[in-house]
């Protein structure tokens, strides 16, 4: 190419395991709506989805790759030749992604290439990474460096002849295509004051590169001689493709250049050898088609359609529509998704990608409206910041699932918290969750939002009662009254329970923290603490007080601050959990991650300082806004966490699927059991235990948590393992007594 100028696994043991690179699978729990199991309930919800095609797997199917801006998440899925198959584990290939990604094919190789953001936010503008198959035939991307310019961004000749870069806002999003025809891929976008069109094209062809390379010159200041004005969906039009009369409209007139926020699809819709504008603006929730009367050349926009397709159902979308070209149906035309760009929180929420099927031809395109909620409909998806929770509701041995939210969408921009509510209708081992309702306990009707619901027995009755934390940092109370061991019958809500107050967005949690057979309540805030209300009664009667931390002024239990490097606020939700007997707090925040924190037990008054043994559990990130659940859903002895976001949805991980390390106090305790040689190995692997073990096991797990070989009850000293056919990686070995443990990390190379 031309310079461009331009597992760890969760093992039941004390034994810290070191990090890895693999992929989280999530658990197989099926889910269903109306009696239809939905095809991906733990992808986390969408809320400002950007749609890309790109073949993931080199099998000649373009996959789907889903960016959502709400949290900066991408979500690959593979097309199988029949569906969409959710492929998380395509994740770590692609390079961290801010604000917006396109794919597109520049260097003519056949796969298309990643345009993104960049990252560090040094400057606006585009960041390339190309792309190209692994030896396994999965997609891998080449960051391309900008020789002589300081950031790796596209860049064209400055006015004083040094290179500046390409500006895009990371509001916007731009157009690539290739607007000349000239086989090389150009840029439309906005002129950073959001008012003209910028064309820059590349010169890589006209150089003698062919299509290789990305060698740009600003070209137009004022491509398809139109401006926007921010006041109106309509354009500015010029009479005439040689002046630019939105130029004389702004300056000539004293007005101002509009905002920035827009978004250009490219597109040949009338089949004439020039680009026509899909353009989506952050002031109105209407798509509008741009049309080029002009030639390859010289762009010229004579008409506008304000509301399109005007031909079917047209896009309207609250608020900042973008739209995205891709063969949905694949039937070899692409098809159209409008998505909403805006991650705001006063906006549209589940009705976030329209689907418009392409109903004419490649050449010709005529686009028909098929649904709004294309993917999300196949997600457990409750608008944005999903809290969830294990619960029997219904007494009958199984745990259930309730959901609390900020809101769904509603026109007018109220949003009431509900809670919604899964059934478990499998068996102890096999969970299977059923929508029973979307609005239990009609929370809707409180008016509340950001509900985060907890479970437990408040009052000393011996039945779970449930509070509900909300947006403004109090609790309400619903008094369990039917008894212990009955289905639950729940009294009408108590607000401001006991004048408890953390100022906002409280995420409580019951659980008895001193061990004094009385439960407690600690909650998670806004500001990214955790407080610790007591239950300091001596009768039937509940009192809860505040144990104030004495090594802080924010009454922060523990000194827990679970604000990410560089935040304001951390959003805390924490979740404690007992582990044989010793305490263990898992703690979501705003980045959406999970924190762990150790060293709980004699400390449980706050005046000490816990150990954040792990900022990030796993590498598990949703986005923004993660809260937790944990419980054994399927009676298997590992544990599993329910995971909730900032885009409405969950995703259940397995203890066996996370890389976490645990320190109980347990009989599993001590280190060293054996020494495993050679390492690297090539043809055996040899285990050499203590003389005095008797009666172990050998498990060998891969490094994506695969068990590869077991033995059990082994009396030698010495126990050899044939790995002349396992694949060249990383392996974990156990040898475990009933009572120790040792774990082993061992490289096979050959």
């Amino acid at each position: 190419m031309k310079n461009k100028s331009l597992l760890l696994f969760f093992f039941s043991c004390m034994y810290i395991l070191p990090a890895v690179s693999q992929s989280l699978n999530r658990t197989a729990i099926p889910f269903q709506h109306n009696g239809v199991f939905i095809e991906h309930p733990q992808v986390g919800g969408l809320n400002s989805p950007q749609f890309n095609g790109i073949d993931l797997n080199n099998d000649n199917y373009e996959d789907l790759v889903i960016f959502d801006r709400k949290g900066d998440v991408l979500l690959p899925f593979l097309f199988n030749g029949q569906k969409y198959v959710y492929a998380p584990q395509y994740v770590d290939n692609f390079p961290k992604i801010r604000h917006f990604m396109l794919t597109y094919d520049y260097n003519c190789d056949g796969i298309k290439d990643l345009f993104c953001y960049p990252i560090p936010f040094a400057v606006d503008g585009i960041e390339v990474h190309t792309s190209s198959y692994d030896s396994n035939n999965k997609i891998k991307f080449t960051q391309e460096l900008m020789d002589n310019y300081a950031f790796d961004v596209l860049n064209v000749p400055g006015s004083n002849g040094l290179p500046i870069n390409i500006p895009i806002p990371k509001t916007d999003i731009p157009a690539l295509e290739d607007f000349d025809n000239d086989g090389d891929m150009d840029i439309v976008t906005f002129d950073f004051g959001g008012s003209w069109g910028v064309y820059y094209e590349n010169q890589s062809q006209d150089l003698g590169y062919g299509c290789d390379s990305l060698i740009f010159r600003k070209k137009s200041d004022c491509w398809g001689r139109f401006a926007e004005t921010g006041t109106t969906v309509d354009l500015v039009l010029s009479p005439d493709m040689d002046s630019c009369i939105g130029r004389r409209y702004f300056l000539g007139g004293g007005r101002n250049s509009r905002h920035a926020g827009s978004t250009m699809t490219a597109i040949d819709i009338d089949n004439d050898g020039d680009k026509e504008i899909i353009l989506g603006d952050l002031s109105f929730p209407d798509l509008t088609l741009l049309m080029n009367g002009g030639n390859q050349d010289t762009a010229w926009i004579t008409s506008q359609d304000i509301d399109f397709p005007s031909n079917s159902v047209h896009a309207s979308i609250l608020d900042f529509p973008a739209s995205f070209l891709y063969d949905v149906d694949h039937d070899g035309d692409r098809d159209m998704i409008a998505a909403r760009n805006e991650d705001s929180d006063a906006s549209e929420n589940y009705f976030v990608s329209w689907y418009y099927r392409n109903i004419g031809t490649e050449a010709l395109p005529v686009f028909d409206h098929v649904q709004n909620d294309f993917m999300v409909k196949d997600i457990v998806d409750y608008g944005s910041y999903s809290i969830p929770r294990f619960f029997d509701y219904n007494a009958d041995g199984l745990m259930d699932i309730v959901i609390g939210n900020l809101g769904m969408f509603q026109p007018g921009g109220i949003t009431h918290g509900t809670l919604a509510l899964y059934e478990n209708i499998g068996s102890p081992d096999t969970p299977s969750f059923e929508l029973i309702t979307t609005d239990y306990l009609t929370t809707s009707g409180l008016g509340l939002r950001r509900l985060a619901p907890t479970f437990g027995d408040v009052d000393n009755d011996g039945d779970a009662d449930l509070l509900l934390g909300e947006e403004f940092g109090g609790l309400y109370f619903f008094e369990n009254t039917a008894g212990a061991g009955n289905v639950p019958v729940f009294a009408g809500a108590v607000p401001n329970f006991q004048n408890i107050d953390v100022v906002q967005a409280s995420v409580p949690q019951i659980v008895d923290v001193d061990r004094d057979g009385r439960n407690d309540i600690i909650i998670g805030q806004n500001q990214g603490f955790v407080n610790y209300y007591r239950d300091t009664s001596l009768t039937a009667a509940t009192g809860f007080k505040l144990q104030a931390a004495t090594n802080n002024l924010m009454n922060a239990w523990g000194d827990v601050d679970a604000r990410p490097q560089g935040y304001s606020q951390g959003y805390a939700a924490p979740r404690l959990v007992d582990r044989s007997g010793t305490y263990e707090m898992y703690v979501g925040n705003v980045g959406g991650v999970i924190q762990r924190y150790t060293d709980i037990e004699n400390n449980g008054n706050g005046t000490g300082t816990f150990t954040k043994s792990d900022p990030n559990i796993s590498g598990i990130d949703v986005g923004e806004n993660a809260t937790i659940d944990v419980l054994d859903i399927n009676n298997d002895g590992l544990l599993e966490f329910m995971v909730g976001n900032g885009r409405g949805g969950i995703t259940i991980f397995s203890e066996g699927t996370i890389n976490i390390t645990i320190n109980t106090k347990s009989a599993l305790s001590r280190m060293n059991l054996a020494t495993v040689f050679p390492n690297p190995a090539s043809k055996e692997m040899n285990i050499r235990v203590q003389d005095d073990l008797k009666n172990y096991d050998v498990i060998v797990y891969n490094s994506i948590g695969q068990k590869v070989y077991e033995a059990n009850n082994i009396s030698n000293t010495l126990h050899v393992v044939d790995v002349a056919q396992w694949t060249n990686g990383v392996y974990f070995t156990q040898i475990r007594t009933a009572n120790e443990i040792d774990v082993k990390t061992v490289i096979i190379s050959k």
